[in-house]
């Protein structure tokens, strides 16, 4: 992403810069941004035929995104009610004494499966979209952060600076090592 955020600063009317800078965030899935990208470099150089071709792929990303959106829910509740349904109907036919004897609990057992089955298409969206968002965000620098808690901690340990150059002399008593 920087060797694009570079050709687009060094070169803005290079539609190269914005094209991998739109490849990029295709492949992190941000393809509204993505889009914005190709868009851009299209507007720039009108008769390339790849970039046309990767707007076609992105608004087809985009329409298939939109449809898990909506059908990952219906699909996951359905699996919930059907996972219902077969507890209800084994505690009602394998069973030697049913466990679930009043329909009104079979109903709630049947909606409380299909409302888990809508929850779990939820937080997997959740977890998608967040996973796709992390994607583009610089990773944190631990070696940095390290060295700057290991240079604070060795200013704060001891007041008495160390002189290097010396060994340190120990202690120890004579019959214990």
């Amino acid at each position: 992403m920087e060797d694009a955020q570079k050709a687009i600063k060094l070169e803005p009317s290079w539609p190269k810069g914005f094209y991998r800078k739109g490849e990029i965030e295709f492949k992190a899935g941000h393809y509204n941004k993505a889009l914005l990208s190709y868009k851009q470099a299209l507007t720039l150089d009108p008769a390339d035929d790849g970039i046309i071709a990767a707007i076609s792929k992105t608004n087809k990303e985009i329409a298939k995104d939109k449809k898990d959106a909506v059908r990952k829910p219906l699909v996951y509740t359905c699996l919930g009610f059907a996972v219902g349904i077969f507890i209800v109907a084994a505690d009602q036919f394998i069973a030697v004494k049913p466990s679930i004897p009043h329909s009104i609990l079979q109903v709630l057992l049947v909606l409380s499966c299909g409302g888990v089955g809508f929850m779990i298409s939820k937080v997997h969206r959740y977890l998608v979209v967040s996973q796709r968002e992390s994607l583009l965000e610089e990773p944190i620098d631990l070696l940095k952060e390290m060295d700057n808690t290991s240079k604070s901690n060795d200013s704060t340990s001891s007041s008495v600076p160390l002189d290097k150059s010396k060994p340190i002399k120990r202690k120890t008593q004579k019959g214990k090592a």
